[in-house]
Parts: C-alpha cells; structure tokens; sequence
C-alpha cells in the first residue's frame, strides 16, 4: 500500500472551482425545438427517463474499489461512501490493514479533506466544489455523488437545441446551451433505457470528463451500476468497483462534517 501513501501525501489543497450546472426536477416544457431524428415525443420521454431514474432514491452506501490511474500516479485501494440526494457525501480512503487513509467529505456548503496519518487538515467554503486535484478529473462532489447514487448531473441547456438519435440500439441525447455546440450527451439503452455513459463538455465543446455506467443491478428498486469509469482526455481514469450496496438507509446528517480530531 506504499502507492497509496505516496498519493496521498502528494494532494495539494483541492481545488474550489466549481463547474455550474443544474439538476432539474420538474418536467421539461414541451416548446418547439428540432431532434436529429424529428421524433419530438421520443426526446421527451427520453429525457424524462433520464431525469426520473432512481428519483426516489434518498441515501445511499457503498463498499469496493478505487483504482486511479494516471500519467504519473496510480492508487488501488478500498473505499467506502455515503451519500444523500441533497448532495452531501463522503467517501473513506483506506490504507493497510483497513485503516482510513484519507476523508473526503461535502455537508451541503462547506468540503473537507483529513489526511489521516500526516494530520493534515483542509476546508473550504465550496457548495459543489471540483476534485481534480484529488482524482485528476475535473469532476464535482455533486456529479460524483450522483453517479455512485445511479442518477446522472443535468447540466443547463436549451429546449429549442437539444437533439436526439438512434446510433445502432443506443439513444444519444445532446443537450446545448445556445450556440456553443454540445455541452453533455446521454447515451441510453434502446431497450432497458438504461444510462450507459456521459459525457460532459465546457462551453467550447471541449470534453471535461466521460462517465460509463456498467454492470447494472437492482437495489431496493433503484438501478444502480457496479462499475464506473471516468476518464478524461488526458488518459487518467476512475474506476470505481462497487462490492456491496445499500440504499434507504439511516444516515446522520452529522456524518457529513469533520472536524480536526485535536
């Protein structure tokens, strides 16, 4: 577990530039707007699948693996997290023989970050704020909770753009901002309307990061994927192996803030 300590140590303090973007609960209006495949009410449902998995999904906990892999790095350790769909989260970085290594946590306004063995103690005022200089990958706290919930971010968009096609038995929905080109597509399951990635993009079009969804299973009703990859164009990855999963669980709000242990 030698690597992991040095990966560990080696974190500066994370980033608190946060990518905006917005979750959305309500239906989408069905003003006029074009579709690749000029099937109107196949974009609307599609995107009200979308919105709609695992809506009802409150908390959740897992357990399993982390392997992060970079050009310079590369950690394999075990992990544990908790999370709630308000968005606060936490995740358990742990060393040998199970001991935590590191604490990442997010309590709804302020992100905490507890190097256990080097006592070194971070936080910051950040309501979604960026890991990447944890993982890497310019993901937020709030788009990695949704993934590990089985939900996935909505980003902000335009009615009159959004588009949608059939490639082989795989639905892709772009979802633009103005004129600014593609800013997130979702790729579906023709048949189990299942999410099997994302892909998220800057207002250039530039791709910030891609998430896979795999290895799809049912917990309490909720679908959700035991294998997830996200990656860059820089060739760093996250995958994250999921062993056990729980949902609908008990969860102190309390869980969610550190404080130094001196």
């Amino acid at each position: 577990m030698k690597n992991v300590w040095v990966f560990i140590v080696a974190i500066p303090m994370f980033s608190c530039q946060t990518i905006g973007h917005k979750y959305i609960d309500s239906h989408v209006d069905s003003g006029s707007y074009d579709t690749v495949s000029q099937n109107k009410d196949e974009a609307l449902r599609l995107l009200s699948t979308v919105e709609n998995t695992n809506k009802n999904l409150e908390t959740f906990k897992g357990i399993g693996n982390f392997k992060l892999i970079t050009k310079n790095k590369s950690l394999h350790t075990r992990a544990a997290w908790i999370g709630t769909n308000k968005g606060y989260f936490r995740i358990e970085i742990f060393g040998f023989p199970g001991q935590s290594a590191a604490t990442y946590s997010h309590d709804g306004r302020y992100s905490y970050m507890y190097i256990h063995l080097e006592d070194r103690f971070y936080i910051i005022n950040d309501v979604n704020p960026s890991l990447e200089k944890i993982l890497t990958i310019p993901i937020t706290s709030n788009d990695l909770n949704s993934f590990l919930s089985g939900k996935i971010p909505i980003y902000d968009y335009d009615v009159n753009h959004m588009q949608v096609k059939l490639s082989g038995n795989v639905y892709e929905l772009h979802l633009k901002q103005g004129c600014f080109g593609n800013r997130e597509k979702i790729y579906v399951d023709e048949h189990t309307k299942y999410i099997q990635k994302v892909e998220i993009f800057n207002q250039f079009g530039s791709l910030i990061y891609c998430a896979e969804l795999r290895m799809m299973k049912t917990v309490n009703g909720h679908i959700i994927p035991f294998d997830i990859k996200i990656s860059n164009n820089d060739d760093n990855y996250l995958h994250i192996s999921m062993e056990k999963y729980w949902t609908d669980i008990d969860i102190p709000l309390s869980s969610f803030t550190l404080t130094h242990p001196n």
